[in-house]
């Protein structure tokens, strides 16, 4: 069987307390972005669930593109809440921007 997806969502934010929240129907979600120098750390949570903090900072200066950062692992068929948050600014960069590309 081979897993049903969506068509990504791409937005950005320079905001510090930027947030994307999105529903879908069924057993699993993942979250793609791709690690850059101007990115920082958001987190993620799945209905009530605990949040998960995910570091996208990478100065490496080689993009390896998109990137499954997260995945909910399986969840109870259903509608499901996933909500992407900005923690805050951070200081290795000067700007504050997140990317927001939720695959369900």
């Amino acid at each position: 069987m081979h897993p049903l997806t969506l068509s990504p969502h791409t937005a950005y934010s320079n905001d510090t307390d930027a947030v994307v929240t999105f529903s879908f129907v069924g057993v699993g979600a993942s979250y793609l972005a791709e690690k850059r120098d101007d990115r920082g750390i958001c987190q993620i949570q799945v209905d009530d669930e605990s949040p998960t903090y995910m570091d996208l900072y990478d100065n490496s200066g080689f993009s390896q593109g998109l990137q499954a950062i997260w995945s909910s692992g399986t969840l109870v068929y259903g509608q499901h809440n996933v909500t992407i948050s900005q923690v805050g600014p951070d200081s290795r960069f000067g700007c504050d921007s997140l990317p927001l590309a939720p695959c369900v």
